[in-house]
């Protein structure tokens, strides 16, 4: 009877456990690891001889590694919407805030069409929890960028130290921290590291690297900026500067392997996914005249780490195919088993599928204005990424030999007629239909949040003169009275010498009601067109323009002069600028803080700027 009774419970005991299932598996988390500005031939585990990234590499031995991965930008501004939506032609996703004030016309009259997704609206909508950390100064609220999350962890710098960024160690902290807040869901976690960017400190990793002898800090300014960079660089400079990159990139892998640590203890590391990649790379100087990134999309620029961490999920494989940054958002679904809502669709293919129809995706990289093969790369000019559309030959074709020239010195277009009449095809054939959708997902719609326009996107009567930077330093002593227009990023302005007649000039702006500001330094006269005017339609109005006196000394901040309102009314704001006395002026930029109910545009933010001049962004 005992026995009997024994057994009855027992069977209950498993019934009861049938019953109830086998345990839940553990939450998902992801985490996606963006290190600003990191060159993949500076990893170890991409064969580079110094040991920069031993954590890192612990990853890639565990999970998958590309080995020929490219991002579609040479700018985080260009690269991270990319990432974000798997777009080969994307808007920006930052900014169009007096923080970071530049933006272009043609943005505002776009929009994201409709089959477009985020990465983490996708997977939030299979019950994750989103959130980035970031050390970006570019990354704020308001920004399209981080309305696509359900939080920010934004991490203030040191600016009284001299840091212009959170380090890799505050942002691993805040990750550690909000992990430990959410473990009890699926979580996505996106983690913005700026160790990997300029500017780079001695540290003792760097001074490991360079070893005991002395640091030719002459060339360089503190923030380890050559101060020259069309003089080559002599071998002692060469190992400085090497160093202090290697030393930021190992620096920061020592974090990320705190992070993995940290995981592993939990018991989450089994469970967790992780993406470690990159936005754009840097040059190094290794051809004189091309530091840092932006610009063309050479290997330098365009060559980023991409590895993926997922047990059980993801084989350990060394990748030779050629991949891109839009790749990123499909296969770390893929890894999650994260299905896209319905109607979406990405530019990007899952990396870890064996379809054979994703073969021929593997030979070549693209750009929205470029393709790289394996043995050369095609780049098209600016503006040329319309012949997607019309059908012509592009203008400003240039073709590189990349293995009988991996540096990209020396165009041979002219040459290999052939080699460019292949990679043209090859370019219109995966890119034409994602630039027509991009082009015709137009908008007129006045935009929410405050921006700015440079004079290099202005339309002009009578085009200035174009000139380099170096130029301003001494035409306001030039005889004769005209007008100079320098193009540059960071360097962009218009110019007025003494005695310059007045220049009208457009700009192509959504209509609505703004408060527009004009950043000038010198004394001028402002006369706003029909369309955009202080008063009636049809009525010009006139402004005075002080911004102090005329000076070249220092940084050119130039002094924001308000025009009050104006009403932009058939989709151009018109003004006309003229010089007043005997000295120049200069406009930097027209700021423009569109007028609507219950919409505050936002208000200038001197420490932001201040940490975007250090990160060379803005001046």
């Amino acid at each position: 009877m005992i026995r009997l009774t024994s057994l009855t419970a027992l069977l209950s005991l498993v019934v009861a456990l049938a019953a109830c299932g086998p345990p839940p598996p553990p939450p998902r988390l992801a985490i996606v690891i963006l290190l600003d500005a990191a060159r993949a031939d500076r990893f170890s585990c991409y064969g580079y001889e110094r040991q920069t990234t031993p954590h890192m590499d612990a990853l890639a031995q565990r999970g998958a590694v590309f080995l020929r991965h490219f991002s579609q930008g040479t700018t985080t501004r260009a690269a991270l919407p990319t990432l974000l939506y798997s777009r080969y032609f994307a808007l920006p996703v930052f900014p169009a805030s007096s923080a970071v004030p530049l933006t272009e016309p043609g943005n505002l009259f776009r929009r994201w069409d409709d089959a477009s997704v985020s990465l983490p609206a996708a997977v939030s909508a299979d019950g994750f929890r989103t959130a980035a950390i970031s050390a970006h100064v570019w990354l704020r609220d308001e920004t399209r960028f981080v309305q696509e999350f359900d939080e920010l962890v934004e991490l203030p710098a040191a600016l009284d130290e001299g840091h212009v960024s959170a380090d890799a160690a505050q942002v691993v902290d805040a990750a550690l921290d909000w992990i430990g807040r959410h473990a009890d869901r699926d979580a996505l976690l996106y983690l913005h590291v700026m160790d990997t960017h300029f500017p780079h400190e001695f540290g003792p990793d760097a001074a490991r690297f360079f070893g005991d002898r002395p640091a030719p800090v002459e060339r360089f300014s503190a923030a380890g900026r050559p101060r020259d960079t069309d003089t080559p660089l002599t071998p002692d400079e060469r190992d400085y500067l090497d160093a202090l990159y290697d030393g930021s990139l190992a620096a920061t892998d020592r974090e990320i392997g705190r992070l993995v640590d940290a995981l592993d203890a939990a018991g989450r590391l089994e469970a967790t996914s992780i993406v470690v990649t990159a936005d754009h790379g840097e040059h190094l100087m290794e051809v004189p005249g091309r530091f840092a990134h932006g610009g063309a999309w050479y290997d330098a620029v365009a060559h980023i780490p991409l590895i993926v961490f997922s047990p059980g999920e993801v084989q350990p494989q060394r990748s030779d195919a050629l991949t891109d940054l839009v790749d990123v958002m499909p296969t770390l679904l893929r890894v999650l088993d994260v299905d896209l809502p319905s109607g979406k669709a990405l530019d990007g293919i899952d990396l870890l599928s064996e379809h054979p129809a994703l073969q021929r995706e593997a030979e070549y990289a693209f750009f929205e204005r470029g393709v790289r093969g394996r043995d050369g790369k095609l780049l098209l000019g600016k503006g040329d990424e319309q012949t997607l559309s019309d059908g012509t030959t592009p203008q400003g074709l240039s073709y590189f030999d990349l293995r009988a020239d991996p540096h990209e010195l020396q165009d041979v277009a002219d040459s290999h007629p052939a080699q460019v009449e292949a990679l043209l095809e090859v370019y219109r054939d995966r890119l034409e239909r994602p630039y027509r959708r991009f082009v015709e997902s137009v908008s007129n719609v006045q935009p929410k949040l405050a921006f700015a326009i440079a004079p290099r996107d202005m339309i002009f009567a009578a085009l200035p003169a174009a000139v380099a930077p170096q130029r301003l330093a001494t035409a306001c002593e030039e005889p004769g009275g005209g007008w100079m227009l320098c193009r540059r990023t960071i360097d962009n302005w218009l110019l007025a010498t003494q005695g310059a007649p007045p220049l009208k000039m457009g700009i192509a702006i959504p209509a609505g009601p703004y408060r527009v500001t004009l950043n000038v330094v010198g004394q001028g006269l402002v006369r706003l067109g029909v369309s955009g005017t202080g008063g009636d339609a049809g009525v010009a109005a006139e402004h005075a323009l002080d911004g102090g006196a005329f000076s070249v000394d220092g940084e050119l901040r130039g002094t924001d002069v308000s025009l009050g309102e104006v009403q932009i009314r058939d989709g151009v704001f018109r003004m006309s600028l003229a010089p007043v006395g005997d000295g120049c002026l200069l406009l930097r930029r027209v700021g423009f803080e569109p007028l609507l109910p219950g919409v505050d545009p936002g208000a200038s933010d001197d420490e932001r700027l201040e940490r975007l001049r250090e990160l060379g962004y803005v001046r």
